[in-house]
């Protein structure tokens, strides 16, 4: 099977520099200055000025791309070049912004990129063939950042991730960061609120701010995480007479359609927003359709914190993905069964929700019955 990543176009502002279309297939590096082997007529190095280069560059970008995904391949002998590190971490810094990722995730990809990309010009003086990077020298540049186990690891599996694109698209055989080191992490004891707590902390955030108070009602009864899937609601998520919301699978952490029921009392707060006279594409708390930005909650919790903190008596562990952790201790409670938990707060697989449940301190091993015995 073919493996090919986009093709992407490499020009500059000086028209005396040749621009071309590249793409990476089967780990080899193929350039297109022209459309002959296309087979159509492209030449945009002829043109005299950066606007007809531009359009000529599309051109052969748009018929590239069509006969990659129609299963046509380069024939006979051709000049390639080696898969260069610094190349294909540039060009993963200009695909990282389209992913899909959090801003977050996003972020700490393009840290590790460009620190590991400086890494590899003071350690090789130029730019090498990816395979020439070895597990070792990988671990002397994580070895900078282990200040703490959760940090390192943290780096780690960033650039591991980095590295599994470059496996998956055929560049490289093998992920070499999965060779270095592991550190072991301490594992922190997530805060959720008590009953009372959370009543309270509700209560505050209803007179103070609406849409958090809502955002908050929703993370609690839905388990919709806040910063993407509650904040980038849009009203045709909202269905069945505001009985499940539906989210694409672009829309959430998962990147799988997502259904969810409403209980009654995240319905009634939905219903008072009269979502029936706005469009479907528009945003429930924007009003518009253009969302709030990303760090809308955010802002407005650390807002409302002190106020919680000298009311309610909340500590530094407890934050905004609290409520969402009390509503899983809730579930838990009543059902003790982790696979319904894992589906209503849609994690990847079982795993995820016994780890996720062992953070809370409400999940450990306590079938007596499959102990030993004397």
């Amino acid at each position: 099977m073919w493996m090919y990543t986009d093709p992407v176009i490499r020009q500059t502002s000086d028209l005396t520099k040749r621009a071309y279309v590249s793409v990476y297939i089967d780990g080899l590096r193929f350039r297109f200055y022209n459309g002959n082997d296309l087979g159509i007529s492209c030449h945009p190095n002829r043109s005299k000025n950066l606007k007809d280069r531009d359009k000529a560059l599309q051109l052969l970008l748009f018929t590239l791309t069509k006969k990659l995904a129609a299963g046509w391949r380069p024939g006979g002998k051709r000049e390639v070049d080696r898969v260069m590190a610094l190349t294909v971490f540039g060009d993963m810094l200009t695909e990282i912004p389209k992913n899909g990722y959090s801003k977050v995730y996003q972020r700490d990809q393009t840290l590790v990129c460009k620190n590991f990309m400086k890494f590899i010009l003071q350690t090789f003086k130029t730019d090498v063939p990816l395979t020439d990077i070895q597990s070792t020298h990988i671990e002397k540049f994580l070895l900078q950042f282990k200040g703490s186990a959760t940090y390192y690891m943290n780096k780690r599996r960033t650039l591991s991730g980095i590295y599994s694109s470059y496996v998956a698209l055929g560049l490289i055989s093998t992920n070499p960061v999965q060779k270095t080191r592991r550190k072991k992490e301490v594992a922190t004891l997530n805060k959720a609120y008590t009953k009372d707590q959370l009543r309270a902390v509700l209560e505050l955030m209803k007179t103070r701010y609406s849409h958090l108070y809502l955002c908050s009602l929703i993370m609690y009864g839905c388990f919709l995480r806040p910063h993407r899937e509650i904040r980038l609601l849009t009203v045709k998520d909202i269905q069945d007479d505001y009985s499940r919301i539906v989210l694409s699978g672009n829309s959430n952490k998962g990147k799988k359609v997502r259904v969810v029921a409403i209980p009654d009392f995240v319905k009634q707060e939905l219903i008072e927003l009269n979502l029936d006279g706005i469009p479907d594409g528009y945003n429930i708390f924007s009003g518009n359709e253009q969302p709030y930005n990303e760090c809308y909650f955010s802002l407005q919790w650390s807002r409302l914190r002190p106020t919680l903190v000298k009311e309610v008596g909340i500590t530094d562990d407890h934050t905004l993905y609290s409520i969402r952790a009390t509503g899983a201790i809730d579930v838990y409670q009543k059902t003790k069964d982790p696979y319904k938990l894992q589906r209503l707060m849609g994690h990847s697989s079982l795993q995820v929700t016994l780890t996720y449940l062992r953070s809370l301190g409400i999940y450990y091993d306590d079938h007596v019955s499959d102990l030993p015995t004397l």
